[in-house]
Order: structure tokens, then sequence, then C-alpha cells
């Protein structure tokens, strides 16, 4: 049996090979891979949406002076911002999937003290299908859970008491939900996801009505001729199949 021997020169050779493999065993397991980045921006002191833009995503962009808030339904985060920078966060519960709470960016109109279930405190947004804003609720465990209002944001009793002593109205609001949960839409629904559709109609020439997320007659007229020419099923509902379509995505 041979024994080898190293020199001197293979030695040290071998110790700086050795070294830079322990150098980069430990560099890959210190540096972040692209989504656990994401989610240490979101989490951190930097509260910006990790979503893709598109045409009709509410994309969030803190004002440079006054306050701003995002509501990332996604984390059951609400972010306050002021003159740009990190003011305050706070726990919130936003729609469940049969009742959304609207996506985009609204602006404060009124404040107002609730009692009976809203835990005293109203924030009112200018939605334009509906009355949608901040209040507390009976059930604070919830909040910051999971999503299950009727559309409205609801936060723990003392945190809304404490928003709507300090936030001014005016103020701009961005909601926002990178995937959320599908529903079909027919004839009395009303929503962002009503609105989205109403936009897309328009750009494909099939909608000349008004576009205000309520969807009644001459939406339905426009989803049945969207439907009839491409030889779906025509019955004015905005399923799967037909969502798709209208969207480019078979």
């Amino acid at each position: 049996m041979k024994i080898m021997i190293l020199g001197r020169r293979h030695k040290r050779a071998a110790f700086f090979c050795l070294l830079l493999l322990l150098l980069a065993a430990a560099y890959l397991a210190a540096a972040p891979s692209i989504e656990h980045f994401a989610f240490e921006r979101a989490a951190g002191d930097i509260y910006y949406p990790i979503i893709e833009p598109d045409e009709f995503a509410p994309v969030f962009n803190p004002a440079e002076s006054g306050y701003s808030i995002w509501i990332n339904l996604d984390k059951c985060i609400a972010t306050v911002y002021k003159d740009g920078s990190v003011h305050k966060t706070y726990p919130i519960s936003g729609g469940k999937a049969s009742t959304p709470s609207p996506l985009g960016t609204f602006q404060i109109v009124g404040k107002a003290n609730w009692g009976e279930g809203f835990g005293g405190s109203w924030i009112a947004l200018n939605v334009p299908w509906g009355k949608y804003g901040f209040h507390g609720t009976l059930e604070p465990w919830d909040v910051g859970v999971r999503n299950g209002s009727k559309g409205c944001i609801r936060m723990k009793n003392s945190d809304v008491a404490h928003l709507k002593k300090y936030i001014p109205i005016g103020t701009n609001v961005t909601i926002t939900h990178s995937e959320p949960v599908f529903r079909a839409l027919k004839s009395g629904k009303f929503g962002s996801d009503v609105l989205k559709v109403q936009k897309a109609l328009r750009a494909l020439k099939f909608y000349s009505g008004p576009v205000n997320g309520r969807f009644g007659g001459q939406t339905e007229q426009a989803v049945r001729q969207f439907q009839k020419a491409y030889k779906l099923k025509v019955d004015g509902v905005v399923g799967w199949g037909t969502y798709n379509r209208i969207f480019g995505e078979e």
C-alpha cells in the first residue's frame, strides 16, 4: 500500500481549494432566493406590493407627502405611510371569496362613530358600487389571520379607533390582492372583478356602457354578444370559460 505524501505546494493548493469550497457553500446557504427575498421585503420596513402589474391590477405607490395606506389582502396587513415612509402597520381582514373587497385606489371620504358590531368606528371609502370602509368587529380572532368580511376592511376595535383619530379625509387607500378567488359573474353582481370585465369588454369593442363595477343589463348584453362571437354558451354569465376567453387565456 502506497501512502501519498503531499508536498508543500500541493498542500497549499489543496488548502485554498477547500477554503473556496467552504466559502461558496456559506454564500449559497446565506444568500436568499428571489422568492425568499420578496417575502422579506414585504415583511420588513419596505412594504411594496409583490405582484406583477398589468392593465387591470392595482399597484401601490406611497405618497411622497402626507398619508397613504396600502391594504395587502394577501398578508392581511394594512400599512400606513407618512411622507413616503412606513408610519404604522395594523392587522386586518378583508372580504371573503363570495363578497370580495374592492381592489384599486380609493379615497377616505368620511369618518363616524358606529356601534352594533362595528367596533364603534367607521372610516368610509368612495367605492362607486357600494358602501365600503374600515370598521371594528365582534370577531377579532379573524383579524390578521384570514379574509372573512362582507367586503369591508375589519380591524381590531382599538386599532380602527386609533387610525380614525389621525388619518385625514382625502387620504388615498390602495387595496391589492394578487390572487383573488374567482367567482362567476352575472346580473346583479358588483365588485372589482365586474369592473375588470367591463374594462376588458370595452377594450374589445363589445361594451359601451358605464364602467362602474355593477353587472347590469348592458354588461349582460355585452357578455352575450361576446359569447356568440366566440361560439361559447350564450347565457350572459361570465364563468371560467368565458372569463378566460375575454382575457385571452384559453
